[in-house]
């Protein structure tokens, strides 16, 4: 009778474990672990590839299927003037007129409007009128069929430079020279008598050299030019002044550009008293020389006064 006893007491056992086996499955599909790989929520459903068909969570499972009927699509750009694009129910798009989507150009005095058929529509708006170019002596307007325009604006010259001022009178635009003989370019030209700056000014009582050769006095503090390529547009023009025995000095590097342009060194110099110009060793003191040059080699050139305080204009090219 004992081990009659004992049975149940094993069933019993038996059954607890299996129960406490199934209480341990049952809490690893809770909802912080949605049953290996499903979904609690639409959001967790990876969106497909076409923009009309939708991933729902359906019982923990992502279920793919068509957007409804007149729902948007999820094609972010369309480049559509008075329509839009929405989902036939099939899973694909269709478009269908909508009024409200408008594509205003700014600034071209027009609104546009859709008409209720779709298609762009405009009408004249004198408010939308183009963007103001400063300095032209005009203002921009729109006529009233919508077309742009201007009027006469004499408050709207364009503004100073280093050499001219300006005016307008009737729309048109008048410059007066200003500021001769100002320094207005760091290769020492000033302000000349037609408003630009492209004139050599005359030494001053002090002798001051406006150019790139004030600071360059000896062969160790030449200044120096960079590299300059073989077209002839890419020589330097410059002015300088220099006292009486005083020496500047300048250098650049040949850097062997311009494979289409001739080889032609050449340096002139315009000065207002004599002068001695020298390419390294060879000098002279009527104007102007040639002299030789090869790729990657650098070229020291230098400008002496003689006798008094003399300006000068010096250009050279390769």
């Amino acid at each position: 009778m004992k081990n009659l006893r004992r049975v149940p007491g094993v069933i019993v056992a038996v059954g607890i474990a299996l129960v406490s086996s199934a209480c341990l499955f049952s809490s690893s599909s809770s909802d912080d672990d949605p049953g290996y790989g499903g979904c609690r929520t639409d959001a967790e459903c990876t969106p497909p590839g076409q923009p009309c068909r939708e991933n729902r969570c359906v019982a923990g499972v992502c279920t793919e299927g068509n957007v409804p009927a007149g729902v948007d699509s999820r094609r972010s750009a369309t480049n559509l003037v008075c329509h839009r694009l929405v989902c036939d129910g099939n899973g694909a798009e269709k478009s269908v007129v909508d009024v409200t989507v408008v594509n205003d150009t700014p600034h071209d005095c027009k609104q546009t409007s859709c008409t209720t058929e779709g298609n762009p529509a405009f009408t004249p708006s004198t408010g939308d009128v183009p963007e103001d170019k400063a300095g032209d002596c005009k203002r921009p307007t729109c006529s009233a069929d919508g077309l742009p325009a201007s009027t006469n604006d004499d408050a709207d010259p364009p503004p100073p430079s280093d050499c001219m001022s300006y005016t307008c009178a009737n729309s048109t635009i008048k410059g007066t020279p200003i500021n001769q003989g100002k320094v207005c370019a760091p290769t020492g030209f000033s302000c000349g008598a037609s408003g630009k700056c492209d004139t050599c000014p005359a030494p001053d009582a002090s002798c001051t050299d406006p150019g790139p050769g004030k600071n360059a006095r000896s062969f160790s503090t030449a200044y120096h030019w960079g590299d300059i390529g073989r077209c002839d547009s890419g020589g330097r023009t410059f002015c300088g002044v220099l006292a009486a025995g005083q020496t500047a000095y300048f250098r650049f590097r040949d850097d062997g550009t311009g494979a289409f342009c001739q080889l032609d060194p050449h340096i002139e110099v315009s000065p207002t008293a004599e002068v001695s110009l020298c390419v390294g060793s060879q000098c002279t003191t009527t104007g102007g020389m040639s002299f030789s040059s090869t790729s990657g080699q650098e070229i020291t050139f230098s400008v002496t006064a003689k006798t008094a305080c003399t300006g000068y204009t010096l250009s050279f090219h390769l």
